[in-house]
Order: structure tokens, then sequence, then C-alpha cells
């Protein structure tokens, strides 16, 4: 026998059946019978949620991060969520922004994907942004994994080091309040320092910035790694 809540009048309704939406009348008040603007709002900042949730669970899959890296318009689409209201405390906006750069930490871990992330317009712009700026510690902490990630391709070295406030921003997370921010950002400046063609530029950075920071980090630091 068949499920009686299916049954109408005898004949079984198709519940996948389309149906065209019907008309409200018009001396019915809008507001009673529509979503408001902020039910609307709420509904719009949910689904952002569950989406950024969905690709940084698939972002964890090996065999899943070059195709979500060469989908077109996708790491744009995280670069808006990363850069939209980037000092924001609202707790929507919060949650988008870590969940957005934490795809990209994950994306940047596949050897196939850092230098094509690292090229990408505006990336290195929208990571250093949040390490500098952001508010949040994890937002930070995932900006510090990004630059740490993308410094272990060899290619990508000389490029990184050139780039406006990069080495800066390193200089900056040394001295960040979370142990991990810092512990990545020294891992990135060690990856960087690497490579030969780096060394003089860090040496002389910002009249010996880097070692300075450097110093204070052995001296003052209490984490031993």
């Amino acid at each position: 026998s068949h499920d009686p809540t299916f049954r109408n009048s005898g004949v079984e309704e198709d519940i996948f059946q389309f149906r065209e939406p019907e008309k409200m009348p018009k001396s019915v008040d809008s507001e009673a019978s529509f979503l408001s603007d902020h039910d609307n709002e709420f509904v719009c900042d949910l689904a952002i949620q569950k989406v950024l949730k969905i690709l940084r669970y698939f972002s964890r899959v090996l065999s899943a991060m070059e195709l979500l890296a060469q989908q077109p318009g996708l790491v744009d689409s995280l670069l808006y969520r990363m850069k939209k209201a980037a000092q924001s405390n609202d707790e929507n906006e919060i949650s988008a922004r870590v969940d957005a750069i934490a795809v990209i930490v994950n994306l940047a871990c596949a050897e196939e994907n850092k230098i094509l992330l690292v090229y990408h317009p505006g990336l290195l712009d929208a990571v250093i942004n949040i390490a500098n700026h952001d508010p949040i510690e994890e937002a930070r902490e995932h900006a510090a994994i990004v630059l740490m990630n993308l410094a272990y391709a060899e290619e990508n070295k000389v490029h990184m080091v050139n780039q406006d406030h990069l080495l800066d921003t390193l200089v900056h997370l040394l001295s960040d309040v979370s142990p991990f921010t810092r512990r990545y950002a020294s891992a990135a400046l060690f990856t960087l320092a690497c490579t030969y063609a780096n060394t003089a530029v860090m040496t002389r950075h910002c009249d010996g910035g880097i070692l300075e920071a450097l110093r204070k980090v052995l001296l003052n630091d209490p984490i031993d790694e």
C-alpha cells in the first residue's frame, strides 16, 4: 500500500511535479506573504556559509585541489569574500573570511597550485591585507600559512620576496599574539631565505629590519620552536 500522506482525493500526488507559483491576492500584505529584507539577508548569509563550508571540505581532498584552483572564477569568488568587509566584526562576515582563506590555505598545499596561485591577480594583496589588518586571530594565522605554503615552491621564492609589503608583513607577523602565526611566519622567512638570490635582499631589507625582528624572536619568544 502507498503512504497515505501522498494521497489526495484518491489520486496519488507527484511531489516532484513542477507547479506554477500561486499568485497572492493584492490585498494581502506583502510583508506577511514573503520574506522580509532581513529574512532574505539571513537566507543569503546562510547559503554563503554552507557553500564555503562545502568548498573548505572539498579543498582538503588532494585529488580535488588542482581542479578547484583551476575552476574559472572560483578563486576570484574566494578573494571577494576575503576582501568584503575585511575588518568587520559581523559574525557572518568573520565566518566567511575565515572559511574563504582556509580554502586558499588548502589549495596552496598542492604543488600544482603554488605557482598558479602566487601569480593570480590580487591574491597576494588580499592575503597580505588580512595578515596585517584582520582583527581575527584565526584569519591572520591562515594568511601566514598561505604565505608559507606558497613560499615552498622554488619558482615562487624570488617573485614573493620582490612583492610590495610581503617581507614587511612576515616581519609584522613575527610579533603576532598567536604562537602558531609566529611559527608560520618564521617558516616562510626561512624558506624564502634558502634561495641564494634572496639572501642579500632580505638581509638589507629595511636597513636590517628582518635581522632585528629575528633577533627579538630569539631573545623574547617563549616558544622554543
